[in-house]
């Protein structure tokens, strides 16, 4: 399953990856699991070559700044957040 999630996630959408939980598995938690948490995508997913990909910051900073994707994925620390997300509007079922 891409994007390590749940084998039986409904995908809507395989191309932009739009991925959602079915009720069920949806209510065996009063904290949604990552790999049960949908997924929206809104522009098709890049194949990119971690290797070959860079970052290049510039503008308003005394100079350039430009990491590599192995520069990023070692310095950047994994964070867990637990949160509450409300919808503002929902449609009656």
């Amino acid at each position: 399953m891409m994007w390590d999630k749940r084998a039986d996630t409904i995908i809507c959408a395989a191309s932009l990856f739009k991925a959602e939980a079915t009720r069920p598995v949806l209510a065996e938690s009063e904290i949604t699991p990552v790999d049960t948490f949908y997924l929206r995508n809104h522009g098709r997913i890049p194949d990119i070559e971690t290797g070959r990909w860079r970052l290049t910051m510039s503008g308003l900073f005394e100079r350039e700044l430009t990491s590599h994707f192995a520069d990023l994925d070692n310095r950047l620390s994994v964070h867990n957040v637990v949160a509450i997300w409300r919808q503002a509007h929902l449609e009656p079922t």
